[in-house]
């Protein structure tokens, strides 16, 4: 190499250098500033709070990964109560949660505890009416779970047709914390909307929200893998899987009024005793009927969670069905015999 080489080689150099560094600064990473910005809570889980969903230049997160519990989400069609909705979309965001939060209680177990108690899960609400605290409060008593400091709640509106999968769903759901005594707000209301065609990927898309909305760190695989799960590139729900989806929260539905239902009243009289009996046998022998249709239907690799409902649900539909049967039976024969039938007047 001659002397006039080695001159142009080094003349080029900071050039270079220059070059480079104002490229760098031209193309920053994305989030690598995200530690001055304020942290704005994001409802849809696309964009995350800490720098770029991939997990490039993420600023360092105050939150940490703490245990949840799925207390119970209200659901309403045209305003009026359709509780499978509300217990499907439970079960799943649980399910969604368990990993960021570490630990996360399955929601078919917290439905089953709170109906121990004479508390349904599918009437809890984030509304000063509803049975959050009541809920909230027995869930401090459940020895297993008693150190649970999160406690999410919710409702799902549906102004349409809950088989339809342009129907639109709207999602609200609120993070609660105790502290000491008092159940105050851990973070603010996440809430988005969609079409019931978007419901496999709604579960993982409300639990980025209310992870990005509590500031807990995701590592990169993590963040990837939920994105991945919510995205709506994902196939739509079928006309059949709402269905089956349907099916599925009918039977938990049932299963759960039957274990109410079965439970004695104080100070209860006898005819009144009589009915509530009856309904609960009517309703352990429904959760009874749909669990065995669950279990009859085809479901492919894409629908594992639905086919694994059965098998969750299968020992306590049995045992719930048993009991309301053995009250029935201990009735006298005089109360068991169904209302006589009114005839018409001619």
């Amino acid at each position: 190499m001659t002397s006039f080489q080695l001159n142009s080689i080094r003349q080029f150099l900071p050039k270079a250098a220059r070059l480079i560094c104002g490229l760098g600064c031209a193309f920053s990473i994305p989030g690598a500033n995200a530690q001055n910005a304020p942290a704005v809570p994001n409802a849809g889980g696309y964009a995350g709070d800490f720098g770029s969903d991939f997990g490039v230049g993420k600023a360092e997160p105050t939150g940490l990964r703490e245990p949840v519990a799925v207390a119970g989400l209200r659901s309403l069609v045209y305003g009026k109560p359709v509780p499978w909705l509300g217990l499907r979309f439970a079960d799943e965001l649980a399910e969604e949660l368990r990993s960021p939060m570490r630990k996360s209680v399955d929601a078919s177990a917290v439905a089953q505890f709170l109906a121990a108690r004479r508390i349904a899960s599918w009437r809890v609400a984030p509304n000063a009416d509803s049975a959050t605290p009541s809920a909230a409060s027995a869930l401090r008593t459940w020895r297993a779970y008693r150190n649970i400091p999160l406690i999410v709640v919710g409702e799902i509106t549906v102004s349409g047709k809950d088989s339809a999968r342009e129907t639109r769903v709207l999602v609200r759901l609120r993070v609660l914390r105790w502290e000491k005594s008092t159940l105050r707000a851990a973070a603010g209301d996440v809430s988005f909307s969609a079409t019931l065609g978007e419901w496999p990927q709604l579960p993982a898309r409300a639990a980025l929200a209310l992870v990005d909305a509590l500031r807990i760190p995701l590592i990169e695989d993590e963040r990837i893998d939920m994105l991945r799960r919510a995205s709506p590139l994902q196939p739509p729900a079928t006309a059949q899987q709402l269905r089956w989806e349907k099916l599925a929260g009918e039977m938990q539905y049932q299963a759960l009024r039957c274990q109410i239902l079965t439970q004695p009243l104080r100070g209860e009289l006898p005819y009144a005793k009589a009915a509530r009996v009856k309904n609960a046998k009517s309703n352990g022998v429904d959760a009874r009927r749909s669990l065995a249709m669950l279990k009859k239907i085809k479901i492919d690799g894409s629908l594992q969670r639905l086919r694994e409902t059965p098998r969750r649900w299968q020992a306590y539909v049995s045992s719930v069905s048993s009991a309301a049967e053995s009250r029935f039976q201990a009735l006298p024969p005089a109360l068991r015999k169904p209302p006589p039938v009114a005839k018409p007047k001619a």
